[in-house]
């Protein structure tokens, strides 16, 4: 199977699991923190209702590339699914987890390229969370996952902190 989402050349979910796996184990042996970001693009369906899946994908390509250029080559970007991206930050303090989720938020909004191609801003919402001793992978996930729901649930272009 393959590990690479063919569109955005991020790693698929599928992948992101692997090295979830991997970094998991090395928590438990000595990595001091695993953080993980879901990120979700505010209305996306308007993108492909208003434009096409054309241009949908475009936005997809585009969100991968600001991605690749605000990260760390040792952190994980992968397509989650659909508008969805996740990120798996090793060793980040929260604070500074959450810094870099506002700065995605706001490279995001004011992306040259995306604002051409939509005539407008777009916008994006992000929960992140840390991986605490206790919690297991699915429990990140899950604790994560809810906190971009709120982020869903109150607001645009806004990090919810798990």
């Amino acid at each position: 199977m393959a590990s690479e989402d063919s569109l955005t050349r991020l790693a698929n979910r599928r992948k992101f699991n692997e090295l979830f796996e991997k970094f998991y184990k090395l928590y438990h042996k000595g990595v001091n923190k695993l953080t993980l970001v879901l990120i979700d693009i505010d209305d996306f369906k308007k993108v492909n209702d208003d434009f096409g899946h054309l241009v949908g994908d475009q936005v997809l390509i585009r969100m991968a590339e600001i991605l690749r250029t605000e990260l760390r080559n040792s952190d994980m970007i992968t397509r989650w699914g659909g508008e969805e991206f996740a990120l798996l930050l090793v060793d980040v303090e929260l604070e500074d987890a959450t810094k870099i989720a506002q700065k995605v938020c706001e490279v995001v909004r004011e992306d040259g390229v995306l604002n051409e191609l939509l005539g407008r801003q777009l916008t994006v919402r992000i929960g992140l969370g840390e991986l605490s001793s206790l919690e297991s992978q699915d429990g990140l996930v899950h604790k994560v996952d809810s906190a971009l729901y709120e982020a869903k649930r109150t607001g645009k272009n806004q990090v919810i902190v798990a």
